[in-house]
């Protein structure tokens, strides 16, 4: 194949600034892709392949990889996380589901969790500068991580939920499975909650939303399982679960799973449990 003088392909070729240079088929594929051909240079239509005279057909659509949505527990936890953090978005080509945090821990397992939970998903990891306003007006910047998957039946799955103005549903799918109900509120609490401390050794966790309509569901998740919660209404809505019995129950039927937050609840009652091995909250969860 030639192209302007140039010869392309395992031979030498014969213009004298070449000097018997061997372009090879790569550039050979850089030239097929200009003139509108397919990969490696073949004509990907009905109509005889220029370079090796074959009808290939047209390309073959990109189908969506099939995802198991199972309800189940570690399902329940994304849904959560990424209804409180993450993002939902569609590009020019790609349907995205992502996360990001200044805490890499935090980036690192939920892309560990979303492998195990999809093995045939690919999860991209990278970080990079982010440069925001925040609300008193001051510019900062800070090192975002990033974790980031391409799928369009998740992106279906989780599109409808996530709404605009940091509205959100919870799935049908989640609420049908008691598992997948608390494999949620963890996620949820591991998002969008936190958990304080006092000198007297009492604990409180709330969740915080902009909208009361998105925890009002929670409630009901929490009174279902023996865990009383009380509302604090400023310039968001907070559903706080106070207490060290409603604490210790929080602890045993949900738990955090990011470790910023589950070494907190230990620290909290470590007098009251100085002699036991093991706290009631310190079970391990299986993925």
């Amino acid at each position: 194949m030639t192209f302007k003088g140039h010869k392309w392909g395992n031979q030498p070729c014969p213009r004298p600034k070449c000097n018997g240079k061997i372009h090879g088929e790569s550039v050979g594929l850089k030239m097929g892709r200009r003139k509108g051909m397919g990969l490696a240079g073949h004509t990907m239509n009905m109509y005889p392949c220029r370079k090796c005279r074959k009808v290939h057909g047209p390309p073959k659509p990109n189908v969506p990889r099939e995802i198991d949505l199972t309800p189940d527990f570690n399902l329940g936890w994304i849904t959560g996380i990424v209804l409180g953090d993450g993002n939902v978005i569609k590009d020019r080509r790609n349907f995205v589901t992502r996360l990001g945090s200044t805490d890499k821990t935090y980036v690192e397992l939920f892309a560990e969790v979303m492998k195990h939970r999809f093995p045939n998903l690919t999860v991209g990891r990278y970080d990079g500068w982010r440069t925001y306003r925040v609300p008193t007006g001051k510019m900062m910047t800070r090192h975002v991580y990033w974790a980031r998957i391409y799928s369009k039946r998740l992106y279906d799955f989780f599109r409808p939920h996530k709404l605009e103005d940091y509205h959100w549903t919870i799935p049908l799918v989640v609420l049908s499975n008691i598992q997948a109900k608390r494999g949620f509120l963890q996620g949820i609490y591991d998002a969008e909650g936190s958990i304080s401390t006092n000198s007297r050794g009492d604990c409180t966790i709330a969740l915080a939303s902009k909208h009361k309509s998105n925890l009002i569901p929670i409630q009901g998740f929490l009174n279902g399982l023996g865990i009383r919660s009380t509302w604090d209404m400023h310039n968001q809505a907070v559903l706080r679960v106070s207490g060290r019995n409603q604490c210790i129950q929080f602890g045993n039927k949900i738990g955090f799973r990011m470790p910023r937050k589950s070494v907190k609840i230990p620290m909290t009652f470590k007098r009251k449990w100085r002699n036991s091995d093991q706290l009631p909250w310190e079970k391990k969860t299986e993925w």
